[in-house]
């Protein structure tokens, strides 16, 4: 079975896992927020030791490209594109969106709780979200309302007309109030971001139809361009 490293930079608090095929070995989560470029290789690196892989035997690098924090993103690219040209390691990339979306299976596995649809949100400033709204269907997350920038008015429009809907993601560190004061249920906040583990699932199904990366053409997924502005204020 293919053994499988995967990263996650998209959020606050990053997080690295291993894999043979299916099967979860190991996740490190970094020890606080925005420690990506300097907990990210160090943790790499003891998933190896400690699951008896090195970079000749890893299958396929896998990480999350977008959307989520500009920063973050940029780091888990380039990894990613430093492992594919120096290794010749095979790249998969997962939506951040869909691995969060994908993470709270593990919590409707727990609690056997009623969920049809499941609207992922990640802060955009200025009172948008990157979304993604999805419907369960047989167990599986299936994307309802395809990734979009969307003011938090036009999502709770959205959500209004969907049957038993629920939140999750980053955005709700934010905006939690907006949501429970419409009477749009929350899920615990263990389950708001994106995690290593997550990503393995998407990487794997993507591992066996071979859906790799092309690592020259490889750029974030920013669902919009990051603003690049100048330490006066004014943007260029």
């Amino acid at each position: 079975m293919p053994y499988l490293l995967a990263i996650d930079c998209s959020g606050r608090i990053g997080s690295a896992a291993a894999a043979r095929g299916p099967h979860l070995l190991a996740e490190k989560v970094f020890s606080g927020r925005m420690r990506h470029s300097s907990e990210l290789f160090p943790a790499m690196e003891t998933l190896l030791e400690e699951t008896g892989g090195n970079l000749e035997n890893v299958s396929a690098f896998c990480f999350t490209r977008g959307p989520g924090s500009f920063t973050g993103l940029r780091i888990a690219v380039s990894t990613a594109k430093m492992l594919g040209f120096a290794r010749k390691i095979p790249v998969i990339s997962a939506n951040t969106l869909d691995t969060i979306a994908i993470n709270t299976a593990e919590y409707i596995e727990k609690y056997s709780e009623d969920i049809e649809h499941l609207a992922v949100i990640l802060d955009a400033k200025q009172n948008h979200f990157f979304s993604a709204v999805y419907k369960c269907q047989a167990g599986n997350w299936t994307k309802h309302i395809g990734d979009a920038l969307i003011s938090s008015e036009g999502l709770l429009e959205k959500l209004r007309e969907l049957e038993r809907p629920a939140v999750v993601g980053e955005g709700l560190l934010y905006h939690a109030d907006l949501f429970r004061s419409a009477g749009i249920r929350i899920l615990p906040e263990s389950y708001w971001p994106a995690r290593a583990r997550g990503v393995l699932k998407i990487a794997y199904q993507k591992y066996l139809s071979s859906d790799f990366e092309d690592i020259f053409s490889l750029v974030p997924y920013y669902i919009r361009e990051p603003e690049i502005t100048e330490k006066s204020g004014r943007q260029r």
